[in-house]
């Protein structure tokens, strides 16, 4: 299985390339205006030498509220968006919710733990991959249910790039989690309508549960 690149280090160079460009749409939006590094500094309240770093992408570096004060002013508005990447940062909690799921798994059920996204540069992967030849499942750990519908939507959206024909959502057995649940109602059941009774022998046997699902651990 190919490496995973540290998540910080991704970040740091996405930051590192975001800046860049920051900088150099600034620069080109001043040029456009007709306007010089004095007279933007002078209605930012700052240096002429503070936004020649700005334009250079030097330290001190500009923050988001100064960036977008910054690009409205050039007649431009900033705008920043995200999209789903690697997994968030896992604590003990989760490994320990991953290590009770794989207890459960006939021993020649093949699996992969931490499996990409089989696409160029995503850095999204399955908590668990299962192969059970006629069907591949994604399993997406979680010890806390907070958004479900957006949850879904995320794991969803792997799923069909990833080309698995089912999901099973692992979940830590909480009075909260259970709430969360239960609120949910027959609109996450209608989403994933296995439970805990049809997965449970489905998974010790090595055998496909035959659709997607929800387990308690």
């Amino acid at each position: 299985m190919p490496s995973r690149e540290d998540p910080l280090d991704l970040g740091t160079r996405r930051g590192d390339r975001l800046v860049r460009e920051v900088a150099q749409a600034a620069r080109a939006a001043r040029h456009a205006a007709g306007l010089s590094q004095k007279r933007v500094a002078a209605v930012l309240g700052v240096s002429r030498a503070q936004v020649s770093r700005y334009e250079r992408g030097a330290r001190p570096l500009l923050d988001l509220r100064e960036a977008a004060r910054l690009m409205r002013l050039l007649g431009q508005d900033l705008a920043i968006s995200m999209y789903p990447a690697a997994g968030p940062l896992r604590d003990a909690g989760h490994a320990a919710l991953v290590a009770r799921f794989l207890k459960l798994l006939h021993p020649t059920l093949p699996h992969r733990l931490e499996a990409p996204v089989p696409i160029p540069r995503d850095q999204r992967a399955w908590d668990v991959l299962l192969d059970f030849g006629v069907a591949r499942v994604g399993v997406a750990v979680e010890t806390r249910l907070r958004d479900w519908q957006a949850l879904l939507r995320r794991e969803q959206l792997k799923a069909r790039d990833a080309r698995v024909d089912h999901l099973l959502l692992v979940m830590a057995d909480t009075h909260a989690n259970r709430r969360a649940v239960r609120e949910a109602g027959d609109a996450l059941r209608a989403q994933l309508p296995l439970d805990g009774r049809a997965l449970r022998p489905a998974l010790r046997e090595g055998r496909d549960p035959g659709a997607s699902g929800l387990l308690m651990l």
